[in-house]
Order: structure tokens, then sequence, then C-alpha cells
């Protein structure tokens, strides 16, 4: 029986492999297809310039996240794209995106915002809009202070961890956000970012975290993905049963919908005013480094993930580990050998994606041409945020959060000129740029 299915694939085969002139070429030109794709859009990202950004707040400020969801909505209408052939098959143009930062240096918070260099004055812009008393500076990467390769790191006597977070449901489904967190006493509101913060201050001498939200605008497809979810979800809660009862007392076939639970109905009204808003491709990626003595992987693991926890609802959505990213090998998991090459790897594909602020290739060829040894590039995966989601877990935190002893602050207020003063000179006179 065996001698019988083999003899009769291998005709199978004899029979595909004659029609090689007709398939081969299609292949072939799939995969020129997909390799000039992911060569032209790898030169198109490395010619971005881009521009470092710190946040450094005042001493106090009444601001909600709503703030932070209006610069985004702002930031969202940057949102670049292939137009046509000319921009999608010659220029490679890609979705540019934002990086939005949190850092500690021993307990020493910064704030960061990394954005293609042409963006920068409007971003600036944005933020001055809602939060006028900022102080916002470009600096040199922070990154080219640190070690730049693994090696380097072992070297210094460092140990490192890190991961990515990912959705547990659809992106249609919404975590908590700031809205939840609002009461109608100002003094018993929270800030969803204090525990955050207050992990982030709490760091020991030499302990590092740096925390990066990338953030790409992303397109209709989620909303129209999302829309088909609802229905589903409407038409599983909305089952016809029989009711009707005839004068004789025997059932007929009459029906009438079931009314939705509380919770169900609060469940459509959630999605729905999610995919209301304009959406975030993302990536939340983090990274705890420290000197060997004072290394703590309850910390690495625990201690960050569990501030992203309080965005969490059992029926809504919640985060979780990227497993498959996450600086950790078991010889118990697939491919269930060489466990410690498979954690080096992890670890340096996780440094090299911090350090570079990298987004998941677009092509398979990319991503297998970006792959190392026992480092398969094809791990890494976005998820959507709306504006209020994002705004949630990145904002600059407000007078609700005692945040003073680790967080810099601009301790004067900046104002603008008074009104009238000649800026430019008057009709005639020299300009500043006009001398020698």
């Amino acid at each position: 029986m065996s001698v019988v299915s083999f003899s009769g694939f291998g005709e199978q085969f004899s029979a595909v492999a004659s029609f090689w002139w007709v398939w081969l070429p299609i292949l072939l030109l799939v995969l020129l297809y997909n390799l000039w794709l992911g060569y032209i859009r790898a030169k198109y990202k490395a010619g971005i310039k881009w521009s470092l950004l710190e946040i450094r707040i005042p001493r106090e400020i009444k601001k909600t996240p709503k703030a932070m969801e209006q610069i985004l909505a702002g930031m969202y209408g940057l949102r670049n794209k292939a137009g046509n052939i000319i921009e999608k098959y010659v220029d490679g143009e890609v979705t540019m995106w934002f990086s939005f930062e949190m850092v500690s240096f021993s307990g020493d918070v910064h704030f960061y915002v990394r954005t293609p260099a042409k963006h920068r004055n409007i971003v600036e812009a944005l933020f001055y809009a809602h939060y006028p008393d900022l102080d916002i500076v470009e600096i040199e990467d922070y990154m080219q202070l640190l070690p730049r390769t693994l090696s380097e790191l072992y070297e210094q006597g460092y140990e490192m961890w890190g991961t990515e977070l990912r959705l547990l449901k659809d992106d249609a489904y919404p975590i908590r956000t700031y809205e939840d967190f609002h009461t109608t006493v100002e003094e018993e509101q929270l800030d969803p970012v204090s525990a955050l913060l207050e992990v982030l201050g709490k760091m020991n001498r030499g302990e590092k975290v740096l925390l990066q939200v990338l953030a790409r605008p992303a397109d209709y497809g989620w909303v129209k993905k999302g829309m088909l979810l609802l229905e589903d979800i409407k038409k599983k809660t909305a089952i016809r049963v029989k009711t009707k009862t005839n004068p004789t007392g025997e059932t007929e076939t009459g029906e009438g919908p079931i009314a939705r639970t509380p919770g169900e109905t609060d469940l459509l009204k959630a999605i729905d005013r999610n995919l209301s808003k304009p959406g975030f491709e993302v990536i939340i990626r983090y990274v705890y480094m420290a000197p060997k003595e004072v290394y703590s992987h309850n910390t690495a693991r625990r201690g960050i993930y569990s501030c992203f926890n309080q965005y969490s609802s059992v029926n809504m959505n919640s985060f979780k580990h990227n497993p498959k990213m996450r600086t950790e090998t078991w010889w118990v998991e697939p491919p269930y050998v060489f466990p410690k090459m498979r954690r080096v790897a992890k670890k340096r594909r996780m440094l090299k994606n911090y350090r570079g602020r990298h987004m998941p290739e677009e092509t398979f060829s990319a991503k297998i041409l970006t792959s190392e040894m026992f480092d398969w590039n094809v791990k890494s995966s976005t998820f959507v945020l709306n504006i209020e989601e994002l705004a949630t877990i990145w904002h600059l935190p407000s007078h609700l959060v005692l945040t003073a002893p680790f967080v810099q602050r601009v301790e004067s207020r900046k104002i603008g000129p008074p009104a009238g003063l000649p800026i430019f000179g008057s009709l005639g006179e020299h300009t500043p740029w006009d001398k020698t």
C-alpha cells in the first residue's frame, strides 16, 4: 500500500515538474518583485533623517491626557503613503513613524520623542499648543552613550532583558483608557502614567530602563475589520427563540429577540467608540540593563510589565508579552535545541531593534535578508491603538503625579514676547542676518 502511495506521489511530482516552463517564470517574477520592493523600501528608510527631542516638563502640568490625544490627532495628519506607482516602486515610500520614549537612568526619568526631521517643527508646535510651558530641545541620541553591541554590554559587566508587548485580543477591543480613571472629585483622580513613573523612579544606581512606543498612522483597514467583528458580535448576542403560546398551551413558532446583558451592551458600545477615532500601528518595546551585581530579573520581567496591567479589562482587552521576542528561551519550547544560543540571538535582536527604533519589515524577502543564525526576523508584530489608548500609555505627567524627585523639571515658566515688539526690524533697517 505504501509502495503504491509513494509511486502515485512520484507520478504527481513528475507531472508538475514537466510544466516547469509555466510555474518557474511566475515564481521568479514573484521573488524578484519581493526582492525589489524590500530593497527600495530599505533604501527609502535609510534616507530618512531623524530628530530626537527631549521633552522637559514644567513644575506643574494641569492638563489631562486629553491634551496628548489632541497632539496625536495632529500627528496622525502627517501620515504619508505611496500615492502612485512611482512613489511605491521607484521611491519605495513607506509610512513614517514616531517614537515616544520614557527612559530611566538610575532613577532619573526622561521623556523623548523621535520624529522625522522634516516634521520636527510641526511636532514641536503641536506640543507647545497644548503644553505652552514645555521646554523642547533637540539632543544627540542617548543610545550613543550605551553599548552598541551585546558583546560590549557584557564586557562592561552588564546584563540585559527585553521584550515586546502585544494585545491579548483583536485590535477592535479597547483597553482601559484615561477616561476610565476619571472621577468627579479632582483630588481623587488618577493619572495612568503614575505607576510606570514610580517604577522607573525607583531604579537603583546603574540600572537603566529604556521604553519606546513606536507609532505609525494606520490606514482604514483596521476599522473595516473591526466593523465586521462588531457585526458578528451583534448577531451572536441577538439570538431569536420561540416565545408564543396558543390558548391550548401549545408553543408556536413565533420568535422574539433575547435582550442583551448589560455587559454585552457595554462591549458593543466600547468597540464602536474605539473604532471612531484614528488609529496608530504600535509596537511597545522595553529593555532593562543593569550591572550584574544589581541586576534583577523580577524587575525586568514582572515589575515593568505589571504597570501595563492597569489598562486591562476582563471583557475588553489587555497587554501580554510577545514570547517570540522576549529574551528568554527554554529547552522545553520549540525548536527544543540550542537554548543558550537562541537567547543570545534574541538579546542581540532586541538591542538592535531598540537602537534603530525598527518597525517590522513589510516584505518576506526583507525579513529573511535581515535574519541571523538562530534568529529569524519574523517575530515582531504591530497592533493598533487609537489616539485615546495611545495617549493613555504615553503622556506627560499631570500635577496629580508626585514625580518631582526623579523627573527633570523646567523651574521657570516660558512666556512670549510683548505685543508690538519689532521682531524683524522696521522698514529700511538692517535685520540681524544682514550684519557682518
